[in-house]
């Protein structure tokens, strides 16, 4: 809408000015009656006026079509996949034992990957989630400096390792059975990054 606005105005304040330019004799004219203006206002100061304003929508349209523009890159350079999920080194890599949650029988799914990040953005890991059964669980991140797990940043073609655990009530799956399930690591950009068929053995 407010381009269409400053479009519009920008046009006939243009449009204006040539008539006030081109015609020598608007002041004796019926246009200049019906818009009241004096006859003592020079016809210069008036096209000068109507000119002024028209170049000024003419550069706020230019600026806003040109945010509109840089917000549109912005968009598009955004990736729609930033990490690739790897084998982790840990000996157990998969693995689910029957526990309890909030005193009621539960599955403790646990597993571990190894996360290289294929972008020059600083990768945040915010969730986790898997389908069938549908949970949401929890992700930790390796810190690239030190041995800790947290809510930390896969730096741009840095691998590292992560672990995630979720708590399925009731329990799917019954002592000594292989659990398999397909799994997706969430970024901060919103993608889903999906492993499938994951097999998680009871332990």
């Amino acid at each position: 809408m407010l381009k269409i606005l400053e479009r519009t105005i920008g046009a006939i304040g243009a449009i204006t000015s040539i008539i006030y330019f081109i015609d020598n004799y608007i002041l004796k004219s019926k246009i200049i009656k019906k818009l009241s203006i004096p006859a003592s206002i020079p016809i210069w100061v008036l096209a000068i006026f109507l000119l002024f304003y028209s170049v000024l929508f003419f550069i706020l349209s230019i600026k806003h079509n040109s945010k509109l523009k840089t917000e549109k890159e912005i968009l598009y350079k955004i990736p729609s996949k930033t990490i690739i999920i790897l084998p982790s080194q840990q000996r157990k890599d998969f693995w689910w034992h029957m526990g309890s949650h909030s005193n009621k029988p539960a599955m403790q799914i646990v597993g571990n990957f190894a996360v290289t990040n294929i972008t020059k953005y600083n990768i945040y890991l915010v969730s986790i989630k898997m389908n069938k059964p549908f949970a949401k669980g929890n992700v930790l991140v390796k810190n690239s400096t030190s041995e800790c797990y947290g809510s930390y940043e896969i730096l741009p073609g840095g691998t590292t390792e992560i672990t995630f655990d979720f708590w399925i009530v009731p329990p799917k799956k019954k002592e000594n059975d292989t659990f398999k399930a397909d799994i997706a690591l969430i970024d901060q950009f919103g993608n889903e990054h999906w492993k499938k068929g994951i097999v998680f053995q009871y332990s």
